[in-house]
């Protein structure tokens, strides 16, 4: 992950994807005004698409995992209907 500060004060963010079947590299990019909106926009990309929190806590630069989920964790009511498709699947 890597974020930047563009002219007139915006912020991209940059998330790597991995290579695309040609050898190229894929980044998925984020824009927002404020530091911690695109930290928050990354944090959930990077949960939506499977990231565990730890790896997503160290991509952050935060010390503990608990700072990541306390800050910028949030479950949405899909994400718990993921949850619960899945379980009902295994069971």
């Amino acid at each position: 992950m890597n974020i930047y500060k563009r002219k007139g004060g915006r912020f991209e963010g940059r998330i790597l994807l991995g290579c695309d079947g040609k050898g190229r590299i894929r980044y998925r990019y984020l824009y927002s005004r404020s530091l911690s909106e695109l930290k928050e926009k990354m944090l959930c990309t990077c949960a939506d698409s499977g990231f565990d929190a730890k790896t997503v806590s160290e991509l952050l630069g935060h010390s503990n995992v608990n700072i990541t989920l306390n800050r910028y964790v949030h479950s949405s009511m899909e994400m718990k209907k993921k949850c619960v498709d899945r379980l009902n699947f295994v069971a």
